[in-house]
């Protein structure tokens, strides 16, 4: 059993911009002073089971003084080896003039397995989707469990609803 991960990269946003964009540490973007910045960073589960990830930022500014923003997406999520997520921070007003720097560090730990035997299926799915399994069958009928998980969280649903809601209970 190995618990490891890496961090891939960092994205970041402010009003103004139509989309994230990914930040190239050789060439670092031109922000407006007083703009608030997003940044999310991105990790990778590298290891050989199931690990729940958490990420922590600062902020250091042009004066020396550290900010460390609040996690706001995917802080704490159990994932399987392998894909990439991102972790959304709250924004940090730039009202300093000068360079900004950005320190992520990444702790994981791995998870418990699922309670044998969930008696529904949303309970299936969301044992699966913690243990980071791909899919679940479930009355012969086979489920791929991040995208119901992903349509749910999408549609501002649990996992329950959706099914119920697309007919699957």
């Amino acid at each position: 059993m190995t618990i490891a991960g890496e961090i891939v990269g960092f994205a970041y946003w402010y009003e103004g911009l139509t989309t994230w964009w990914d930040l190239n540490p050789a060439t670092p973007p031109d922000v407006p002073l007083g703009k608030l910045l997003f940044v999310s960073v991105q990790w990778r589960n590298t290891g050989s089971v199931s690990c729940q990830g958490h990420m922590d930022l600062t902020i250091i500014k042009p004066d020396g003084v550290k900010v460390t923003p609040t996690a706001t997406i995917n802080q704490d999520l159990t994932v399987s080896p392998g894909p990439t997520y991102g972790v959304q921070f709250a924004g940090v007003t730039l009202d300093v003039s000068g360079t900004y720097k950005a320190k992520a560090v990444l702790s994981m730990e791995a998870v418990a397995a699922p309670p044998p035997s969930p008696t529904t299926l949303a309970d299936l799915i969301l044992a699966a989707y913690a243990i980071g399994q791909a899919t679940v069958v479930w009355g012969g009928v086979t489920f791929d469990v991040n995208s119901i998980v992903l349509s749910a969280q999408y549609a501002g649903m649990s996992v329950a609803d959706w099914l119920r809601t697309y007919g699957y209970t």
